[in-house]
């Protein structure tokens, strides 16, 4: 059994357990192999359908900022009274000016639309991911520690880098820059 990360598609990641079984002859010998994969998705989270161009399912998948802003101002009182850990992941999109300038504002939408679709299916259950700006992402993390939070964070700039933008015919790689903070019980949502 191995836990792996397969190219989607539409170009993102996803969480996927791989299972192998031999299969044997008569004689004992391995004459064959059976592999099962599963989506290693957390409850809550699921795979969206594929969608042409991948652009349109970004509006339904992500939540609008304010509803972010309300959320976190929820998990600020409720790790103040109590005591439940909250983390803040910041994600932009590495090089905005220089891809909208080579590729124009569909290309920097599809580009937010892959990061979400790999951001949102390696989540946890009570993840929240947020559209926060036109190339950036927020993600509230509930109850998590530094050493997950962090660990998340690598984990979707590792991830992001390994998926593939198709855009007219052409592959693409992108990076993102993610910033991780662990909230404080004095903290206000303007301070993260």
């Amino acid at each position: 059994q191995a836990d792996v990360f397969l190219r989607h598609r539409d170009g993102h990641r996803l969480p996927v357990r791989v299972r192998a079984r031999a299969l044997k002859d008569a004689t004992g010998r391995i004459a064959g192999a059976v592999e099962m994969f599963t989506l290693a998705i957390a409850p809550g989270r699921c795979e969206p359908a594929a969608s042409p161009g991948g652009v349109e399912r970004l509006a339904t998948r992500i939540a609008p900022r304010e509803f972010g802003e309300w959320q976190l101002a929820h998990a600020l009182e409720t790790l103040r009274r109590f005591g439940r850990p909250v983390g803040w992941l910041a994600l932009a999109l590495d090089d905005a000016a220089d891809w909208r300038h080579r590729s124009g504002h569909g290309f920097l939408e599809a580009a937010i639309c892959l990061i979400a679709e790999t951001a949102d299916v390696n989540l946890g259950s009570g993840d929240l991911l947020v559209r926060w700006g036109a190339i950036e992402l927020r993600v509230l993390v509930d109850n998590t520690s530094p050493a997950e939070l962090t660990g998340l964070a690598r984990k979707l700039a590792v991830l992001v880098r390994i998926s593939t933008l198709n855009w007219w015919g052409d592959p693409h790689s992108l990076s993102v820059s993610v910033a991780a903070v662990m909230a404080g019980e004095q903290d206000t949502p303007e301070m993260l």
